[in-house]
């Protein structure tokens, strides 16, 4: 289920040149999460391993500009899955930062201004991209849609406070849990709020959405509520994409 929530939510507004660049970087945040994961509850030190995800971080935010507001996720990683060590929190900086640093000396070597790199990353970040899908061209049936999905989100998210309230479970998925909610947050705060509102960054917001929904799924035991809610997910994708072949013919 995970896979096909990632699906519907990532590949609806792609067919253009603009897809291949955030498909490609979201690939690269899925990586990092993997590799963060592996380092909750290690006692050994794991600088090397937040190196390499501060890395991935950067590199992304090389190939697809607003992927740098996805920063504050490395610091949320730190602070959820790992006991304070300086080391590993100057790896993690440090590995983000280095790639931009060296793709700007590459500009400058290259002719380029050294700070105008940065001053270009930024303003690409915050500007509408050109030919980009925004969130005014969304349709009322595409908004059905995240209505239903925010919904079940927030429902998503009160199951898990009073699941998490209840018993103990194990750390490893109450903190992913709530990592990829931090997650959602700064993604829709990125769609919503950067002034580009491109759609192209649909493939980052669907990361934390394909483990969020599953898991309301996976959480509720069959009732009217859980089944009317998955129905009308159902009945909107169909609709959905009915629409978008018709529109092609």
């Amino acid at each position: 289920m995970p896979s096909l929530i990632y699906v519907i939510f990532s590949v609806g507004y792609f067919s253009s040149v603009l897809s291949v660049r955030p498909l490609l970087v979201a690939l690269l945040i899925i990586l990092a999460c993997r590799k963060i994961f592996q380092t909750f509850g290690t006692k050994s030190l794991e600088s090397g391993n937040y190196l390499e995800i501060g890395a991935l971080f950067g590199i992304s935010s090389i190939l697809y500009e607003q992927a740098i507001f996805l920063f504050p996720l490395l610091i949320i990683a730190l602070i959820l899955f790992r006991f304070f060590n300086i080391r590993e929190w100057l790896a993690a900086i440090f590995g983000f930062v280095f790639p931009i640093f060296l793709a700007a000396y590459v500009s400058w070597f290259l002719g380029g201004s050294f700070i105008g790199f940065f001053v270009n990353l930024i303003d690409i970040a915050t500007s509408a991209t050109p030919n980009a899908i925004v969130i005014s061209h969304i349709n009322p049936a595409e908004w059905s849609f995240i209505i239903v999905s925010f919904l079940i989100e927030i429902l998503a998210v009160v199951k898990f406070y009073y699941n998490k309230k209840g018993k103990r479970g194990k750390l490893l998925p109450q903190k992913s849990f709530i990592f990829f909610v931090c997650f959602l947050i700064i993604s829709n705060l990125i769609l919503f709020v950067v002034p580009s509102q491109s759609l192209h960054f649909l493939p980052f917001t669907a990361i934390p959405i394909a483990v969020i929904i599953p898991y309301f799924f996976n959480a509720s035991k069959a009732n009217f509520v859980s089944n009317i809610l998955y129905i009308s997910l159902i009945i909107i994708v169909w609709f959905i994409g009915f629409s978008h072949i018709a529109a092609n013919f």
